[in-house]
């Protein structure tokens, strides 16, 4: 495959997720996987070395870190329990997705990434919580995010970060902020049917539908592969939008330099 020019000064803006399944061990909870997340960012890292016209937002998952907490939280809410015992449990989801994010953030330092987290549930408002990350952006530094447990009307309620994302580039289907890719990092190659990766995919492919898979559905609060899927493509429409192995050395830095084709492409009907 041909590759991009490594002194390439072309301006561009990515809109970046770490998988909770690739930076946490989702099957032990709050267990980092702190090798991967270091390794992922020396990528990250080297790619805006070999393009200094890049600009990068970043967003990760909450993983074990947030998907059990969630569940708790969740469950003494059906169960009705709440007094102590649910804010509690409220303030364990949010202190655990902060810590996630405050180790991502050094991991990101480490590398001579300048970046900035802006917490969603400082603000009493997403578009405040949107303003403070243009502001970052415009700043010459790196927002990054993560889904959050913000209060609401109703109480508090979990808010993923593709959702985020939605309210960072989308209001009213008018497109408020201008990316021009969105790269989501997985445990998977792409996006799975069976054992098949699918280079391309699009809303009508619904017979592949019951076949969607990753390695963290049963335990992700937030929906698993098809709601990820579900929202890229919406993102299509902004956006190139890709799914990639995290897992993999030197995958995502070489599907994003075009390097490697094992990667997924959302895109619109």
């Amino acid at each position: 495959m041909n590759s991009v020019d490594a002194d390439s000064s072309q301006t561009m803006t990515l809109l970046l997720k770490l998988g909770g399944s690739v930076i946490t061990d989702k099957s032990k909870t709050s267990t980092l996987r702190l090798d991967v997340l270091d390794r992922l960012c020396v990528e990250l890292a080297e790619f805006m070395n070999l393009m200094p016209g890049a600009r990068l937002v970043l967003s990760h998952g909450a993983g074990s870190f947030g998907h059990p907490q969630a569940l708790q939280v969740d469950k003494l809410k059906k169960e009705g329990v709440f007094g102590d015992e649910f804010v509690g449990a409220e303030y364990v989801l949010r202190k655990s997705v902060r810590d996630l994010s405050t180790t991502v953030l050094k991991s990101l330092n480490k590398v001579g990434i300048e970046a900035e987290l802006v917490h969603p549930s400082d603000f009493d408002h997403p578009r405040k919580w949107r303003n403070k990350v243009l502001d970052v952006f415009g700043e010459s530094k790196v927002p990054l995010f993560h889904g959050d447990y913000v209060q609401a009307d109703d109480g508090g309620k979990v808010v993923s970060t593709e959702t985020l994302m939605h309210i960072l580039l989308d209001e009213n289907s008018q497109p408020l902020f201008k990316v021009d890719e969105i790269f989501f990092i997985t445990d998977r190659d792409g996006v799975m049917a069976g054992k098949q990766l699918l280079h391309e995919i699009r809303p009508s492919d619904v017979e592949l539908w019951p076949n969607l898979h990753s390695a963290d559905d049963k335990m992700d609060i937030t929906g698993g592969m098809r709601s990820k899927v579900q929202a890229a493509f919406s993102f299509a429409r902004f956006a190139r939008a890709r799914i990639a192995n995290g897992l993999e050395l030197q995958r995502v830095l070489d599907v994003l330099l075009n390097r490697d084709d094992r990667y997924s492409e959302i895109l619109p009907d």
